[in-house]
């Protein structure tokens, strides 16, 4: 059989959590002497592996999509991400998904029949883009799904997605879909009850994120997050105007990423002087990993106000012995004790942390997990046992 994979990942243009995924997927692909095509519908313009790596091996990428995706751009106030990567994206969104989705089928055909491969491993940016591996039956498949397994209600195209995906995936044995949180394998148990749901968490480097609590400051706050709208920062402002305010809290908030949205980044500096934050919360645009890890290093409390399941960088904060609070869907990454259902309970419990540095000591305990269940390390032997499995299946 062919020794080769096809991983398509719709952008690698951002220093995000799927590209850093397919960052992993390559090295270990690499590592273990698997020819992996590349397919992305962006230029390559990322973490600095992949970057080296398409300098090295750049007949290995297939970007056929870079041009009609680009197109979408200028087509009302969307940005193209926004489109391609949320199933949670406005009405015009909505409406431009069908046609998303016949241009990646054609690209998948077309990068199919030009490397012939053994399979074909899909990083999924919503529910919608799994109707795409129900074409190729008689391709071993892997969808590594990134995001919540839920369909935007409404609409007839929800309506036909719901009956394809419901219908289509009946049966599929050459097909697995892997979660990357267990609350998402549990969702994902519902939608498809006939097919093999498995979980796949996206590591961390452990071997660059490692805790140092001699550097640690009371006190202070660390958001990591894309300057952007769907990853819902303003919320940070509001809960540190509690702990200022209300709690008056002495704390200092850093905001620090990479800036996808300029009017999101210029209404955030705008709603730190509103709220008379400038004393206390700064933002970082454009980090690098290393100044990323120095924040880790030097915050207590990390926040995640992020929408999703799971969230590299809770398991990297973590990983550096930081305390995370984050939104009722990441339950199972931070545990129950520091999900926070509204921004209230965000400013309450850092409040307390604050107060009470040595509860903050629990990040010593959070290290070491994180390391046993989301580190490089971890992930190797399990995503190598999957492949192989659905490979030879």
């Amino acid at each position: 059989m062919s020794r080769k994979f096809i991983l398509y990942t719709p952008t690698l243009n951002y220093c995000g959590g799927v590209e850093a995924s397919a960052g992993q997927l390559i090295r270990l692909l690499d590592r273990v002497v698997i020819q992996t095509h590349v397919l992305t519908e962006t230029e390559i313009s990322t973490f600095q592996f992949i970057n080296n790596y398409y300098e090295k091996r750049s007949e290995f990428f297939v970007n056929y999509g870079v041009y009609p995706m680009r197109l979408l751009k200028h087509i009302g106030k969307d940005r193209r991400d926004r489109i391609c990567r949320s199933s949670q994206g406005s009405s015009l969104a909505s409406i431009i998904a069908p046609f998303v989705l016949v241009i990646r089928l054609i690209l998948l055909k077309m990068a199919i029949h030009r490397v012939k491969p053994s399979l074909l491993i899909m990083q999924v940016p919503n529910i919608y883009s799994l109707i795409l591996l129900l074409f190729f039956k008689n391709l071993p498949r892997m969808a590594w799904v990134h995001t919540t397994f839920t369909l935007r209600r409404g609409g007839l195209f929800w309506i036909l997605n719901k009956l394809v995906l419901a219908l289509g995936s009946k049966g599929d044995k050459k097909l697995m879909i892997c979660s990357n949180s267990d609350i998402g394998k549990e969702h994902a148990g519902k939608l498809f009850p006939g097919l093999r749901i498995e979980v796949l968490y996206p590591p961390y480097d452990d071997r660059f994120f490692y805790p140092r609590f001699d550097l640690k400051e009371l006190g202070r706050i660390l958001v990591v997050a894309r300057i952007a709208k769907h990853k819902r920062i303003e919320k940070s402002l509001e809960a540190a105007s509690l702990l200022k305010h209300r709690h008056r809290c002495s704390f200092k908030l850093r905001i620090i990423g990479d800036i996808e949205d300029p009017d999101y980044h210029t209404y955030l500096e705008r709603r730190i002087l509103e709220l008379h934050l400038e004393d206390r919360v700064s933002i970082i645009p454009n980090p690098t990993l290393l100044a990323i890890r120095s924040e880790y290093w030097s915050s207590w409390v990390c926040w995640n106000f992020s929408e999703g399941t799971y969230g590299r960088v809770n398991v990297e904060a973590m990983a550096c012995g930081c305390v995370v609070l984050a939104t009722p869907n990441m339950i199972d990454v931070v545990g129950p004790e520091f999900v926070c259902k509204n921004i209230e309970e965000f400013a309450n419990k850092t409040a307390e942390l604050i107060r009470n540095p040595n509860l903050c000591l629990v990040g010593r305990n959070l290290a070491f997990a994180s390391k046993q269940k989301y580190s490089e390390t971890s992930f190797d032997p399990r995503a190598l046992e999957l492949l192989s499995q659905i490979v030879w299946f």
